[in-house]
């Protein structure tokens, strides 16, 4: 029988909810994650927005929302329904954080952007 390595994870403490503080666990991706990806895809898709730019955010925050755990309960941290919550109560600095955290434990979702910044680099000297 094959094992797998355990994944890798990066914590997140914040204090930006009620009840105090909180440690978030963002977890690298897993088809159980990304099934849950999908069923939050589905929630947005059946929402209503007034232009594309509305709809963006909610894409962003579906996987981070899909990846994330509390820590002390493993459980999942935030509930599909809390979409909109999420997109519109998240701070500057925990979105920032978690975003960081995804980077590093899901390094293969951000290839594409590193190799698009490289573009519009080599683009810039070029001019």
């Amino acid at each position: 029988m094959i094992n797998f390595k355990a994944l890798p994870f990066e914590d997140v403490t914040t204090d930006d909810f009620v009840g105090g503080e909180v440690t978030l666990r963002v977890n690298a991706e897993t088809i159980e994650h990304y099934s849950r990806k999908v069923q939050i895809y589905k929630l947005i898709e059946e929402m209503e927005f007034a232009s594309k730019d509305e709809e963006h955010p909610y894409y962003v925050a579906a996987g981070l929302m899909a990846i994330i755990t509390n820590a002390n309960s493993g459980g999942y941290a935030f509930e599909p329904h809390q979409i909109t919550a999420f997109v519109k109560g998240v701070s500057e600095e925990l979105f920032t954080a978690l975003s960081v955290a995804d980077y590093k434990v899901n390094p293969a979702k951000f290839a594409n952007v590193k190799a698009e910044h490289k573009s519009l680099d080599a683009k810039k000297k070029s001019t």
